[in-house]
């Protein structure tokens, strides 16, 4: 204020990630959202595992998982009937069964990933360019490399995609 004589207008910049041909197609193979990578690495593999699981077991995790909650609320049901504390012990440990369940599907999404290893260094090179050492693609790349790789004209296609009325992060195909 001082220097101008008035406060500086406040304007926002436009913000984006730029994605490589393969890069979008890695994340229409597994079914994933840009924010995904935002979440790390492991929980990125962990997604991408999930889809590789075979389907057949896949459905049967999950009509495992709809049948053990099903006769465990009609056990709570009857336990709560008969004695109310043990419908809340029984609560705890529906918890833990669930988890457990839970925790050996994730483990067959690991099993699937590592028998994929093409799976995972997908994964680990989608993280690296949308969220490298977990700082958002614009504030660690410089637009030097995007332009070496996809041509001077890539800064006119980057105009055309960006619009300035938005202050929403945009994806951006190269």
């Amino acid at each position: 204020r001082e220097l101008l004589g008035r406060m500086p207008v406040v304007f926002p910049r436009a913000s984006f990630t730029i994605l490589d041909t393969r890069s979008a197609r890695w994340l229409e193979r597994y079914g994933l959202q840009i924010d995904c990578c935002f979440d790390g690495l492991a929980a990125l593999r962990e997604r991408i595992a999930a889809r590789l699981i075979p389907a057949d077991l896949s459905a049967r995790f999950g009509t495992t998982r709809q049948h053990v909650e099903a006769e465990l609320q009609q056990l709570r049901t009857r336990l709560f009937e008969f004695d109310r504390t043990l419908a809340a012990a029984l609560d705890r440990s529906a918890a833990k069964i669930l988890y457990q369940l839970s925790k050996i599907e994730r483990k067959a999404a690991r099993e699937a990933l590592r028998r994929d290893e093409r799976a995972a260094r997908e994964a680990k090179m989608l993280y690296n360019l949308v969220f490298p050492h977990k700082h958002l693609q614009e504030r660690f790349y410089s637009i030097v490399a995007f332009l070496a790789r996809h041509g001077l004209d890539f800064i006119q296609r980057l105009y055309e995609n960006v619009d300035l009325d938005s202050p929403d992060h945009l994806v951006v195909e190269a």
